[in-house]
């Protein structure tokens, strides 16, 4: 590891930790006044993410909104991810008291959460952080997968603030092996599926706001061995420093006249379909600094994607959902 790397993780760390030692004493509007000024910084701060951030939003949305639109949804994107950051702290200590205070489950939790086994499936998308935990508090348990964070440090003092009972971690590595058994089983499973999959990694390019992306077909391969119902579940950051955890209908595997191929391609493309309805109602919820645009389809005009977009070629034959 170089010198400015070590030194980077260091100073992450002893961030993380003034973050664990002054954040939680905060009151709630101090802490939503914090989130402000730190998406206020960042926005002018990190022009490369605030750049990224602009030319999604002009992918998605550039037909339908003007530029002063467009910056007004990104500035919003960053306080929502300013809030996500900072409660990770805040919630760390009296977390069931101020989960049943300040976190709001919608009767639509009861309806599609209840049954087991099942997938929950979410993204990026208000609170995705503390939406597991919540859950789990409400008795709503669950086996999540999840990636360590890259400094090791911060993901070791965040992972222990993060991990309560009821919600069981599972490595990237090997998870779906890990998730068909938590299936059979009968227990609840959960994903976050909006993050770039290439094709050789399992992942099948779908559309997203007219663009095909390569999402991760886990869910759907899931859905199609063990016949769970995919549930899509988000949590809403609202206006008031609360949130409200909410979820859709089921998605369930088609007829069984359909192929493998076609089920698993059809769920993957319905995910989809359905984060970018959930995501057109509310933008200012959704991560949009994220690269989602960031591999080109071989089958489409490169000059239709991002700046920061660049070509994948394919090592294997992917399946296409058009």
């Amino acid at each position: 590891m170089c010198l400015t790397r070590k030194l980077r993780f260091a100073l992450e760390a002893l961030l993380t930790r003034l973050g664990l030692a002054l954040l939680p004493v905060l009151p709630r509007p101090a802490v939503l006044a914090c989130a402000r000024v730190a998406a206020a910084f960042a926005y002018y701060a990190a022009p490369q993410q605030r750049r990224i951030t602009l030319a999604n939003l002009e992918i998605a949305f550039g037909q339908d909104l003007s530029p002063r639109a467009r910056r007004r949804i990104a500035r919003e994107a960053f306080y929502t991810m300013a809030l996500v950051i900072l409660d990770l702290f805040w919630f760390s200590r009296r977390l069931e008291q101020r989960v049943r205070r300040y976190v709001t489950l919608d009767e639509s939790v009861r309806l599609h959460v209840t049954a087991q086994p099942l997938i929950g499936v979410t993204a990026h998308f208000g609170n995705w952080e503390l939406m597991s935990r919540a859950l789990s508090l409400h008795g709503y348990t669950h086996v999540a997968a999840a990636m360590p964070l890259a400094n090791p440090a911060v993901d070791a003092i965040l992972g222990a603030g993060r991990s309560i009972p009821g919600v069981e971690i599972v490595g990237r590595q090997g998870a779906i092996r890990a998730l068909l058994e938590a299936l059979r089983q009968g227990k609840r499973v959960a994903l976050l599926l909006d993050q770039n999959t290439k094709p050789d990694e399992g992942g099948l390019f779908v559309n997203f706001f007219g663009l095909p992306i390569p999402v991760s077909t886990a869910a759907a391969v899931l859905a199609e061995r063990t016949g769970a119902p995919i549930v899509p579940v988000f949590c809403r950051a609202n206006a008031d420093g609360t949130y409200t955890i909410y979820s859709r209908p089921p998605l369930k595997p088609g007829s069984a006249g359909q192929t493998r191929s076609a089920i698993i391609g059809g769920l993957t493309q319905a995910i989809a379909a359905l984060f970018e309805q959930e995501i057109r109602a509310q933008p200012g919820q959704w991560l949009w600094m994220y690269k989602r645009w960031k591999y080109i389809d071989p089958a489409r005009p490169p000059e239709n994607y991002p700046f920061y977009a660049k070509p994948l070629r394919l090592e294997r034959n992917p399946i296409r959902r058009r």
